[in-house]
């Protein structure tokens, strides 16, 4: 089994994750979208863990879960690094069959884990986040004295904001969720 790194650079990084169509090998483009060759491709099985260290810049992984669920057993690491208030984005897309949270860090922002159909992207200064297309998503909020808000910056969507206790939440935007769920401690 092979554990994968991907190291950015100090300008905007694009990484897409995704399962091949044939929903065999687990691919990584550095493309906002899966065409042309990708700069890895091999089966699912083989795949423990996958890292994206970004560096600087505004940079995006996204994860899409079109072909089947391509996070590895062991998860994805994205460590996000300096950038502008744009920041590092993560977006993971679904078809409608899967369950997901975001588990904010309790003491730094910009942290916390991601859960899709039970496998785990851990984020270190990370934000914003973006999901959409998943049957249910909860926001699990770590600690006590939560001031959350939500708006519709965009038809369609929904943006969570706020704190807990005094730690900022990455921004989340949600969109063709069947049901959002926010589980305030």
């Amino acid at each position: 089994n092979i554990d994968t790194d991907w190291q950015g650079s100090e300008s905007a990084d694009v990484f897409f994750v995704r399962r091949d169509p044939s929903g065999a090998n687990v691919q990584v483009f550095n493309t906002d979208t899966p065409t042309g060759t990708p700069i890895f491709s091999m089966p699912v099985g083989s795949v423990n863990f996958l890292t994206f260290e970004t560096l600087g810049g505004d940079d995006r992984l996204i994860v899409d879960l079109a072909n089947g669920n391509p996070v590895p057993i062991g998860g994805i690491q994205y460590l996000g690094a300096g950038n502008s208030s744009v920041g590092d984005q993560l977006i993971v897309r679904d078809m409608g069959t899967t369950s997901g949270t975001y588990t904010a860090g309790a003491a730094t922002n910009g942290n916390g884990v991601v859960a899709v159909g039970g496998r785990n992207i851990t984020l270190t200064g990370v934000e914003p986040i973006d999901v959409s297309g998943f049957s249910s998503f909860t926001v699990i909020t770590p600690n006590a004295n939560d001031t959350l808000s939500i708006a519709s910056p965009i038809a369609g969507t929904l943006q969570l904001t706020g704190t807990s206790g005094s730690v900022a939440l990455s921004s989340l935007t949600v969109a063709n969720i069947a049901t959002f769920i926010i589980d305030a401690a």
